[in-house]
C-alpha cells in the first residue's frame, strides 16, 4: 500500500523499483505526478512500499559543519543562483570520468534531471529551477553505473535524495549525495501556463530562448535577485523578483505539493552527504565577506561529503558557519511550508481556464492593494 496523496512526495522510487514496470507516475489536475498501479500486472512484491521514502524514515547524520563558499572564478559564480559550489563538485566528479546527474530544462522547458558524463552539460544544469522535476527514470542508470564503480553525483531536492537513496538500498563509496534546502516544490502545470502567457505576453508568442529566475545583474541578495526571459526575436522579461507574479505564488505556498506541507525531510541532519542553499544573512554575520555577487551555503554531513568539499575547498573562499546561523536565514531548512489559504480557490480557477497570472494576483492581492502594486512597479522601473 503507498502512501496516501497528501504524503506522496512524488519521488517516483516505486516506479523506478518496480519489477513489473507496472507503475506509472501520473499527473493530476493540480499538475503533480503520483504514482498509479497497474493492477491487472502487479506481483504484490512489496517493492513499491519497500523503497518509499514517505513511509520510511531516513537514516539521517548526526555531526554536520556548516560554511558559507564563494566560487574563485567570478564567471561560473555569476552563472550560478548562489555560490557556484555545484560546477566544483560536478566538474571534480567528471574529471574522474564520473556521471552527474541533476535538473534542466528540456526542449519545451519543463524541469527535469539528466544523466550526463560531459562538462559542457553543466551549465544546462547551474540555476534555479522552480517547479517539481522528474527524476526517476534517471535511477535505474544512475545504480547501473554504481554497480560498474563509476562515480555518480546525484543533485535534488530532500525527498528526491531520499528516494534514490531507499531505491539503491546500499550505500556507494563512489556516490556523492547532494540536497538543498527546499521551500517546496511547484506545479510543473503552472509552470507550464505562466511560461506559455509570458510568451504571448512578452513576444507574441515567440519561442523562449533562455530562462534565469536568479537574475543577479539587479543584485544577489534576496531583496535584489530579478526573473530574466530572454526570447528568440530578441525580446526580454525583467522584473524583480518580488513582483514577479509566478515567484511571488511560490514563495508565499500557493501552488506547492501537498505533502511540502507536511515535509518529512526537514532538519540539519540528512542522508544525503552534503546540503547546498543560499547564504541569507550572509551581509549581517559577516558583512567584510559579502560582495553581494552569491554566497552558498554548504552543510557537510558525512566523510564522503568531507572528501567532496576538500577536493574543491581550494577553489573557494570560506567563512565557517554554526547551524543555528544557517537556520536563521533559512527557515525551510527546519520546517515545512504550510499552504496558502487561497491555494484550492486557486486550482479551481485554474482548471476552470483561468489565466494564471491574474489567478495569482487575485489569490495574493485584495482589490485595494493592487493599484499600489502598479505604482510601485512604475518607480521600480519594471
Amino acid at each position: 500500500m503507498l502512501p496516501e496523496k497528501a504524503r506522496c512526495t512524488g519521488c517516483g522510487a516505486c516506479a523506478a523499483a518496480c519489477p513489473q514496470n507496472c507503475i506509472a507516475m501520473t499527473a493530476d489536475a493540480e499538475g503533480f505526478r503520483y504514482p498509479q498501479i497497474d493492477a491487472d500486472r502487479c506481483i504484490s512484491c512489496g517493492m513499491c512500499e519497500a523503497v518509499c521514502p514517505a513511509d520510511h524514515a531516513p537514516a539521517v547524520s548526526q555531526e554536520t559543519s556548516v560554511l558559507a563558499a564563494q566560487n574563485r572564478d567570478e564567471a561560473v559564480r555569476g552563472q550560478s543562483s548562489s555560490g557556484g559550489v555545484f560546477t566544483a563538485l560536478a566538474r571534480q566528479v567528471l574529471s574522474e570520468d564520473g556521471l552527474v546527474c541533476a535538473a534542466v530544462y528540456d526542449e519545451a522547458h519543463r524541469v527535469t534531471h539528466v544523466v550526463t558524463g560531459r562538462p559542457e552539460e553543466l551549465g544546462r544544469m547551474r540555476g534555479a529551477k522552480y517547479a517539481q522535476s522528474a527524476a526517476e527514470p534517471c535511477f535505474p542508470e544512475l545504480r547501473d553505473a554504481l554497480k560498474k564503480g563509476r562515480s555518480v553525483l546525484f543533485v535534488g531536492t530532500p525527498c528526491q535524495t531520499a528516494g534514490l537513496d531507499r531505491f539503491l538500498g546500499r550505500k556507494y563509496e563512489s556516490l556523492l549525495l547532494v540536497d538543498m534546502i527546499c521551500h517546496g516544490v511547484p506545479s510543473p502545470l503552472v509552470w507550464e501556463k505562466y511560461l506559455a502567457e509570458r510568451r504571448r505576453t512578452d513576444a507574441a508568442g515567440a519561442a523562449v530562448r533562455d530562462i534565469d529566475l536568479r537574475n543577479k545583474e539587479t543584485g544577489w541578495s534576496r531583496y535584489a535577485y530579478s526573473v530574466k526571459i530572454g526570447y528568440e526575436d530578441g525580446s526580454q522579461y525583467r522584473m524583480h523578483q518580488a513582483q514577479d507574479p509566478f515567484l511571488r505564488g511560490f514563495v508565499q505556498n500557493l501552488y506547492l505539493r501537498p505533502s511540502c506541507a507536511q515535509c518529512g525531510f526537514k532538519g540539519i541532519g540528512r542522508c544525503s552527504d552534503l546540503t547546498l542553499g543560499d547564504g541569507w544573512g550572509i551581509w549581517d554575520i559577516a558583512p567584510e565577506f559579502d560582495d553581494d555577487k552569491g554566497t552558498s551555503l554548504v552543510l557537510i554531513h558525512t566523510e564522503a561529503g568531507r572528501r567532496a568539499w576538500d577536493a574543491v575547498a581550494p577553489g573557494f573562499r570560506t567563512y565557517p558557519l554554526t547551524a543555528e546561523q544557517a537556520a536563521a536565514q533559512n527557515p525551510s531548512a527546519l520546517r515545512s511550508s504550510p499552504a496558502h489559504p487561497e491555494r484550492e480557490r486557486f486550482f479551481a480557477s485554474l482548471e476552470a481556464g483561468a489565466p494564471v497570472t491574474e489567478t495569482i494576483r487575485q489569490c495574493l492581492d485584495p482589490p485595494e492593494k493592487r493599484g499600489l502594486l502598479q505604482r510601485i512597479r512604475g518607480k521600480l522601473g519594471f
